[in-house]
């Protein structure tokens, strides 16, 4: 059994008293830039689940983590930005608890402590239909830890648990993990929101019988991060095209020279297996034939060169026009295709888009020949930074669905089973 066969008791049939203290685990963790929020998209998502419980009268309690940082306070960090985003966008005030956050004792699990007091305190004073967002779940020991204890601190202050943060979803976490496991004990329900539903559903149908062809475009960096779910796919899929630096360590594998190219020699191996599948099974696996090429990074004087002509010093960014035009004539045949990764520094600067916003939209594209042509077509964006370049781009109401989860939607498709998920239940 994988996430896919877990049918979750859903928020919207939970027979909840109306009054609930209701601990809503979503996964706001958004880029900023200083405290500017550059894409809201996964708060934009799981607003369905807030208006809904907010409707019903619950004591809306909001948690998520932001970032990496290490246990214990920090400004940089803060889930401030993400509560007056919020606030904003649901016409009311949404709390951040602690609100004094630095004042609290600047050893981590001195702060834990106290801000667990703060939010026991704040949530004994809530009203029906109020909403709060603990400050950023990472800051605590006990989170990365998956510790029981921490759960069982504020567990007596919930009365249902609802899970909507399908972006961590894979990790074990304590208040995707421990925290249902403390409310399993205590027969507390734990069910699972608006956003995680349509993500189970909207993946899962890339699994089941998706319109052919069916086309994956991976991009990215990492071969390690992604190479289970490629394997996969390409026994799913017609066509995988690769793109972005996720394709030099398999260019090395086939002797082509890649100059300067990001190259992590830990994945030379890895690309080497998935070679041999493709070899021995006929699957279709492209590779760019040309690039975007740059001696800086910092100056703009690129140059095209074509496979194998990247010569040292210099360093490939970007996929090439015949490229781009290559991977277009397949992906506007595709019924299905689902694209996880840029092709290259798109975020970098505006010029470095070229291969990403041709993938974007040739992918738009499919959308518009299925319906002239009356037809199904299927267009998932795995999240992530494809997720970002599509909004960026304005094309993301032309997909069929944009994923709030790039790690979480590769290993999903990848077969994982994520505990978080098989905890629901009431």
């Amino acid at each position: 059994m994988n996430s896919f066969d877990i049918l979750p008791q859903l928020l919207v049939d939970a027979a909840l008293p109306n009054d609930a203290r209701v601990f809503l685990r979503a996964d706001l963790n958004v880029p900023l830039d200083q405290e500017r929020i550059v894409d809201d998209l996964r708060i934009e998502r799981s607003l369905p689940s807030i208006q809904f419980a907010l409707e019903r009268g619950a004591k809306l309690i909001m948690a998520s983590h932001l970032g990496r940082p290490e246990p214990g306070w920090s400004a940089e960090l803060s889930m401030k930005p993400v509560a007056e985003h919020l606030s904003r966008l649901l016409g009311k005030s949404v709390r951040l608890v602690p609100e004094n956050g630095s004042q609290l004792p600047g050893n981590p699990d001195d702060w834990s402590q106290a801000a667990v007091g703060a939010l026991r305190d704040v949530v004994a004073q809530m009203r029906p239909g109020e909403v709060v967002l603990w400050e950023n779940l990472r800051f605590h020991p006990g989170e990365k830890q998956n510790s029981t204890a921490f759960a069982e601190s504020f567990a007596d202050v919930i009365d249902a648990y609802c899970h909507d943060a399908f972006g961590a979803a894979q990790n074990n976490d304590a208040s995707l993990v421990a925290l249902q496991q403390v409310l399993a004990r205590q027969d507390k329900p734990r069910v699972a929101g608006m956003l995680l539903v349509d993500e189970l559903r909207e993946l899962g149908r890339l699994l089941e019988s998706p319109p052919r062809p069916f086309v994956v475009v991976m991009g990215g960096a990492k071969v390690g991060d992604k190479s289970k779910t490629i394997r996969r796919l390409l026994d799913k899929c017609d066509d995988l095209l690769i793109g972005g630096a996720l394709a030099y360590p398999f260019l090395k594998e086939r002797e082509s020279s890649i100059g300067a190219s990001k190259l992590d020699a830990d994945d030379v191996p890895l690309a080497k297996q998935i070679l041999d599948h493709v070899d021995a099974t006929g699957k279709r696996l492209h590779l760019p034939v040309d690039h975007w090429a740059v001696t800086d990074l910092q100056q703009d004087q690129r140059r095209v060169l074509q496979v194998g002509s990247i010569r040292d010093g210099l360093c490939g960014i970007d996929i090439g026009p015949e490229t781009a035009r290559k991977y277009a004539a397949i992906i506007r045949q595709a019924g299905t295709v689902f694209w996880n990764g840029p092709m290259g520094l798109f975020d970098l600067r505006r010029q470095l888009e070229y291969g990403t916003r041709s993938i974007a939209e040739s992918i738009a594209e499919v959308g518009a020949i299925a319906r002239n042509a009356e037809t199904e077509a299927l267009t998932i964006v795995g999240g992530g930074e494809s997720a970002t370049a599509v909004r960026q781009f304005g094309l993301d109401s032309e997909f069929s669905f944009v994923s709030t989860g790039g790690g979480a939607s590769l290993r999903l498709l990848a077969g994982d089973e994520f505990e978080s998920v098989a905890l629901l239940g009431s």
